[in-house]
Parts: C-alpha cells; sequence; structure tokens
C-alpha cells in the first residue's frame, strides 16, 4: 500500500508529457531549451499625450452609465415585486 501511495506521489512531480506511455502528440512544438524570462512588471508604458476622452465626452458617457443604471435598477425592483 506505501508502495502504491509513493508512485502516486512521485507521479504528481513528472509532467505527463515526459511519461513513457502518454509522450508528445506528433505535432507538438520543441520545447524551448532555456525558461522564459520573467515578465517585466515594474516596466511601465509613456505617459499618454492626451486624454482618451474629452470632457465632453466623458460627461456623455457617466450620464449613459447612469441612465443604463436606473433602468437596471427599476427593472430589479419591478421583477421583485412579481
Amino acid at each position: 500500500m506505501a508502495a502504491l501511495l509513493c508512485v502516486g506521489l512521485g507521479a504528481c512531480s513528472v509532467p505527463l508529457a515526459d511519461l513513457p506511455v502518454v509522450g508528445v502528440p506528433a505535432g507538438a512544438p520543441a520545447r524551448p531549451t532555456e525558461p522564459g524570462a520573467y515578465p517585466a512588471v515594474h516596466d511601465m508604458p509613456a505617459a499618454r499625450v492626451e486624454p482618451v476622452l474629452d470632457p465632453a465626452e466623458q460627461v456623455k458617457v457617466e450620464n449613459d452609465l447612469k441612465a443604463v443604471k436606473e433602468r437596471q435598477t427599476g427593472a430589479a425592483k419591478a421583477a421583485e415585486r412579481q
């Protein structure tokens, strides 16, 4: 019983593709020889020169979102009453 447990736990540390019974599919690309580098998490993109939305567009979008929220709130209240 202990031998089966050891084999079972040992199998967790081996990638399935490396097992002789499973193997790698025929069309699979070759594995890279070196592991990939860590992503540069502290590299920030350059600051934007102009804002994404001008103030008038931003007000319109905010008003549209408020209208949608009010419609959904009304629909939710109507559904609760039924």
